[in-house]
This record gives C-alpha cells, structure tokens and sequence, in this order.
C-alpha cells in the first residue's frame, strides 16, 4: 500500500493538472456542491500557475529589458562605441515581444488613455534613441549625448516608467485577486468536505503537493529576475567611464570599477570606505567644486563640467563630470549619479599645444625685431651714400 501511494503521488505531481481533474471527479460524486467549489478553484490555479506566473516573469522582462535598452543608447553615447548599438538592436525585440504577451494575458492592466500615453512615450524614446545611434554613426556624440541626456528625453522616460509601474501594479493586483480568490475557494471546498474527508485526503494531500511544486516555481520567478538584475550590474561593473551614485551627504553609495581605477583605490569597498566627504577630499578647486554645486542646484544636471581631482596617492588628474539629480516621491533629493572620464591626457596635450604656440609667438616677434633693425640700418646706409655723391657732384 506505502509502494502504491508513493507511486501514485510521483504520478500526481509530474501530471499537476491531472490530478485536480481526478481529485474533482471524486469529489462530484460525492457531494456536487464539493465538485463544483473545487472546480472553481481548479480553473483559479490553473490560470496563476499559467498566466500569472508567466505575467510576473514579463513584467520583470518589461523592466530588465527597457533599463538594458536605456542604458545600452546612452553608453553609445557616451562612448560613441557602436557595439552598444549592437547591443540595443539585439535586446529591442525581446522588449516588443515581452510587451505583446504581456498585454495578451493581461489586456485589462493595458488598456485606456495611461496604457495609450506610455505607449506614445515608448515610440517617442525609442526614435530619439535611434536618433542618437544617427549621430553616432555622423560623428556627432556631443549631440547624441545632450539628446540622451535632455529633458525631453527624461520626460518621456518618466511618462514611460509611470505606464510601466501602473502596469505592475495592476499586474500584481491580478495575481494579488487571483490568490485571494482561490483561497477563498479552497476554503469553501474544505467546508463543504468535511463529512468526505476521509475519502478524499490522500488525492487532496497530493493536490497540496503540487501546490507546493508552484510555490517552488515561483520562487524560480525570483530568481530570474536575481538574474536579471545580475546582467544589469554587469553593464555597470564592465563600463569604461566611471560611474557613480551618491549621497547629498557628501559620500558614495555606488561606485563602478572604473571611478576605483581612475581614482587610485584598489576596489570599489576601498573609495567607497575611504571618502566620508567627496567635497574635500575630491576636488582640488573648492571654487570649481562651488560652482559645480550652483549649476547642479539650478539646473538639476550637469554636463561637460571640467575640474581637478585627487586620486588616493595625492596625484592631481583632470576629470570631465555629466551628472544628474534624482529626486525622491517628495521632491526632496534622493541621490545624485553621473559619469566621470578622466581627461588628463587631454588637457595635458592643450597646455603642450599652447606652450609650442607661445614659444612660436616668442620666435616670430623676435624675427620681426631684427628685420625692423635691419631695415632702419639699410635705410641709413642708402642715404649716407645718396649724401656722398651729391658732395661729389659739387666737388666737380
């Protein structure tokens, strides 16, 4: 009997939906109330385990997949390297597809004027990020990066994530009403079960199972998105410029590899553990870094700002910053982030390129000295010998 029940429960659990169908058949001949609140809850679960379970797997997709997209047209941008186009172009299908299923299971979270605004606002970011890959291609990155970067851009993007977290939200009060619902249901059949519960436990004990085997799958749902928010950060910990988050504090909350190479600090933890005020311990000019800070406060971004900074060993290198204000709920400053280069190099061949033409300059107005002394003193000869042949003329 132990064998044959193990064998039937190996046979539930790799057959869920047939198990529920066979758990509601006996139920109906016993009681039909039973068979009908258990039919109930059988359409339930199956539609979470299908469609819910496979809806919160899009939606982690949807917001994985446009961060990629986002972030794949600024660094292209920024670095004007076209294999982040690449990159773009290879991930915007995915996109289209997870948004298309995603509205087919769920048309309800989809539909009305927020649903039709989110996806003006897609188009709308989608060609001004083609837009950029243009630029790019022209060798116009300065434009590109003020396209990616501008107002426009960020009030189209924040329109988008607006319709995208309203999707979620009523994305999750689906699967929020669903389980709501087939708890209820479970709740009536095992009510109505009682005066059959002996007949029926060992089928409802396996049912159990196989909702536990969905609980299991969720937690698989988690971990794709854990993976996904892994192949986000390795876009982060794999950029070539610095990039950074900090807190209005005066210390930072995340910092890439590169901001720890650039500033001379062994790891991420080191820069991170080691400046308590970026104010002072970064910046050279306090003037600079005071003019930074009344740029940021009244433009709430900044682009191209050039100061000096030091690294770890009290080396002074030249940095170019693109930093923006992110604000929380309340308006009130959340963090600041951006994107540091290093552009010492840079400004090291200006100063040279400045030095040669001071030094041409120098050469060229001492040339033009002699070439007056020598002109004043050919003058004076010519009419010291016009003076003697008029003395000559009258001698004769």
């Amino acid at each position: 009997m132990k064998r044959y029940l193990a064998y039937l429960f190996q046979v539930s659990v790799n057959r869920p939906v047939g198990t529920v169908v066979v758990a509601i058949a006996l139920t109906l001949s016993l009681f039909f109330p039973l068979g009908w609140s258990a039919w109930s809850a059988y359409k339930t679960f199956n539609r979470i385990i299908v469609n819910d379970f496979r809806l919160q797997y899009l939606v982690g997709s949807i917001i994985h997949l446009d961060e990629v997209l986002t972030m794949s047209a600024r660094m292209n941008a920024a670095t004007g390297d076209t294999r982040w186009e690449d990159r773009y172009s290879r991930f915007e299908p995915e996109l289209d597809a997870a948004i298309k299923e995603a509205i087919a299971i769920a048309p309800e979270a989809y539909e009305g004027k927020g649903a039709e605004q989110t996806d003006i606002a897609n188009q709308k970011l989608v060609a001004m990020e083609q837009q950029s890959f243009g630029m790019i291609r022209d060798g116009q990155q300065a434009a590109a990066e003020n396209l990616l970067f501008s107002s426009r851009y960020e009030q189209q993007k924040a329109i988008y994530a607006t319709g995208i977290q309203r999707g979620l939200e009523a994305t999750q009060a689906r699967i929020q009403h669903n389980q709501h619902e087939f708890a209820q249901q479970l709740i009536l059949a095992s009510a109505i079960a009682i005066l059959s519960l002996l007949m029926l436990l060992p089928i409802w004990w396996i049912v159990l199972q196989v909702l536990q085997r969905y609980l299991q799958a969720r937690k698989q749902a988690e971990q794709a998105l854990r993976i996904a928010e892994e192949n986000y950060r390795s876009i982060f910990e794999n950029a070539l410029k610095g990039i950074f988050q900090s807190s209005p504090k005066g210390h930072f909350i995340s910092v890439n590899p590169a901001l720890a190479k650039m500033y001379g600090y062994p790891s991420t933890k080191h820069l991170i553990a080691s400046i308590t005020d970026i104010n002072k311990q970064i910046y050279v000019d306090q003037e600079k870094q005071q003019e930074f800070a009344n740029l940021l406060k009244m433009e709430g971004k900044v682009k191209g700002f050039e100061c000096r900074c030091y690294r770890k060993d009290s080396g002074i290198i030249w940095t170019q910053f693109d930093v923006r204000v992110v604000y929380n709920s309340s308006g009130d400053i959340s963090y600041y982030e951006g994107i540091v280069q290093d552009i010492t190099q840079r400004k090291q061949r200006e100063a040279s390129l400045k030095r040669q033409l001071e030094e041409l300059q120098v050469e060229i107005d001492h040339n033009q000295r002699e070439l007056q002394v020598a002109t004043i003193s050919s003058t004076d000869y010519f009419q010291q010998l016009m003076a003697d042949a008029d003395d000559l003329r009258n001698s004769t």
